[in-house]
């Protein structure tokens, strides 16, 4: 009988380095909040320029692999996070908000729980909906190293955010991912291998 091939000698391609990225994005985008001094840092960012906090933790981990998008499959994944946060991540954080200072009563108080609980499940979708659309976009240039790609610093551009900010911005997130395990890569052809979903009570936007 012949030997099975030993996959574990054949480089991965850039297509099967996204997949793998793709799918463990949004528990390595958890784990990376909960890093000290990332959250804060994000919800400044989202409440003084409007930053989508998913989104730019996704792109800061695809810096940090060192992916590359060109214009094209960037404004793609945008476009993807945009739709859907503007359709029910936004609409649900604005409720929530709308009733902290509301609900009084134990009915109340679990009512508005359970908007929370949606709104976590709207952005755990939205980062499915941003590395669908990652998987499917085509490479520019992949150098490899942190921040390779510099797509986070681009996000960051185009909200207006300065030079000065956003440099330091990165610096704390970057030193953040390094403090954190090594990136798993699970084997795209198997699909036990990705992680599975691991529901949780918090997440960047889904502050009280």
């Amino acid at each position: 009988m012949a030997a099975a091939p030993d996959r574990s000698s054949v480089p991965p391609t850039p297509a099967a380095g996204r997949r793998a990225l793709a799918a463990a994005s949004w528990d390595r985008m958890v784990a990376l909040y909960g890093v000290a001094g990332i959250g804060p840092l994000c919800l400044g960012l989202q409440d003084r320029y409007g930053a989508d906090v998913p989104l730019l933790l996704f792109l800061a981990i695809a810096d940090e692999a060192g992916h590359g998008l060109d214009a094209a499959g960037e404004q793609a994944v945008v476009a993807a996070a945009a739709a859907w946060r503007r359709a029910s991540v936004t609409p649900l954080r604005a409720l929530r908000v709308a009733l902290k200072d509301l609900c009084v009563t134990p009915d109340e108080l679990m009512f508005r729980a359970s908007v929370k609980a949606v709104e976590l499940e709207a952005e755990r979708l939205q980062v499915a909906r941003i590395a669908a659309a990652f998987v499917t976009a085509a490479d520019g240039t992949i150098t490899g190293g942190a921040g390779a790609g510099g797509l986070a610093a681009r996000r960051l551009a185009a909200l207006g955010v300065p030079a000065h900010e956003a440099d330091a911005a990165l610096q704390v997130i970057r030193a953040g991912l390094a403090s954190l395990p090594p990136r798993a890569s699970p084997d795209p052809h198997d699909p036990s291998s990705e992680p599975q979903k691991d529901p949780r009570t918090s997440w960047p936007t889904s502050t009280a």
